[in-house]
């Protein structure tokens, strides 16, 4: 039986595509406009922006979403793939990938802006409309070689023809350009930003059954929040696991291959935050109360999937995210809640995870019953985390 969790790179089979509907819905809703309007994905490392691009690009897919009255050309450019060293380089690129998709020859042997303006106005003529999907295009903004005027021949292109761009990035468009004088284009005002964020809880539940249902196995982990990629990695351990043990589920040893897979990007999340995102999980993970001057960072770390709200509370995305970092970190800080937040009769003895779960976990010690379990459960509920946390519901900030 193969396991159906190995997308590590960017899925192209559209069946093995999951979640972002309302992403879809959005993105094809400004291509089918009357003229064809240009959208922006941003979202950080491995959270499929990617994917979602292939799905867009896919023939079968654009042909359930577009009215089939209406002549487009698709293009898709990987500027992962390679860096441009001239203007011309890319011109090269694209007529030749629009003479591949519209098995039109290049008749002229310029590769510049005249030669993609000639291109583009024959397409006006016939009355299709051109959609060129940028994949990385942070890669363009950030290449020295193209200049303002190229900038500005992408905007007046998006004016003057029925012509659209589908970027993706890390960060929004203007963060990453090379100059000031780039990054205050109009060009970047054709766009919608569209963010891509962890998935929801509904998505992630789709991710985690049909594809394991399909192999005849159920899924339930829980090591990776709702970043896609995370979840792909936790259910192919958690598969690979069934697999190799059947029905005997051994978690720490589950725990331990996750970890030897994920624990490199967990510390690259880490390492690439900023010092008052580190601070606020810091005192989240110690049971610490949340300053004030500290709110907007924990809603931004909530909106990026980094917390997961759940009722009055919220957890971590991952329980084993903390180990990660604890070997990155000072120690100090890294308990999971000081001991004058959690004074009990078993003091330590209680599995981690157990506060970051709604389930009831056998305790490790089995001089700890349930009762005590509850017991402690009353007391964090009531941490001064959690009171921060209510206060930001009842302002509307969540």
């Amino acid at each position: 039986m193969r396991n159906p969790y190995l997308n590590r790179v960017a899925i192209r089979d559209t069946n093995q595509f999951y979640g972002r509907r309302k992403e879809i819905a959005r993105i094809f809703s400004r291509i089918s406009a009357s003229r064809p309007q240009s959208v922006s994905i941003v979202g950080e490392r491995r959270i499929g922006k990617s994917s979602l691009l292939n799905y867009i690009y896919a023939p079968e897919i654009r042909a359930q979403q577009l009215d089939v009255g209406t002549n487009y050309i698709f293009v898709f450019m990987d500027l992962q793939q390679k860096r441009y060293s001239s203007i011309e380089s890319f011109f090269a690129d694209l007529l030749s990938k629009l003479s591949e998709a519209t098995n039109e020859p290049i008749t002229s042997t310029q590769t510049d802006f005249d030669a993609a303006r000639r291109f583009f106005a024959d397409l006006q003529r016939r009355r299709q409309k051109l959609i060129v999907l940028f994949d990385e295009f942070d890669a363009i903004t950030t290449n020295k070689v193209f200049s303002l005027d190229f900038f500005s021949f992408l905007r007046s292109a998006a004016n003057n023809y029925d012509v659209a761009y589908i970027t993706s990035s890390a960060r929004e468009l203007q963060v990453l350009c090379h100059t000031d004088q780039i990054a205050d284009s109009p060009f970047f005002n054709i766009f919608t930003n569209i963010y891509l964020r962890p998935f929801t809880l509904e998505e992630a539940t789709v991710l985690l059954k049909e594809p394991s249902s399909t192999a005849g196995i159920a899924l339930e982990p829980s090591l990776a929040g709702y970043f896609p990629f995370f979840l792909q990695m936790a259910c192919s351990t958690y598969f690979d696991h069934i697999l190799e043990n059947g029905n005997f589920i051994d978690v720490k040893r589950i725990e331990e291959s996750f970890l030897d897979e994920a624990g490199v990007h967990f510390r690259y999340i880490w390492e690439h935050i900023g010092e008052a995102e580190r601070e606020v999980i810091h005192s989240f993970i110690a049971g610490q109360p949340l300053p004030k001057a500290k709110e907007h960072v924990f809603e931004e770390l909530r909106r990026a999937g980094y917390f997961i709200e759940e009722g009055n509370s919220a957890r971590i995305f991952s329980r084993l995210f903390a180990s990660a970092i604890a070997r990155v970190s000072s120690p100090a800080p890294m308990t999971l809640f000081s001991n004058s937040f959690l004074e009990t009769p078993h003091s330590g003895k209680y599995p981690r995870d157990y506060f970051e779960s709604d389930e009831i976990i056998p305790p490790t010690d089995p001089a700890i019953t349930h009762a005590d379990m509850r017991k402690v459960r009353n007391i964090a509920s009531k941490s001064p985390i959690r009171d921060s946390l209510e206060k930001i519901k009842q302002q509307g900030k969540i």
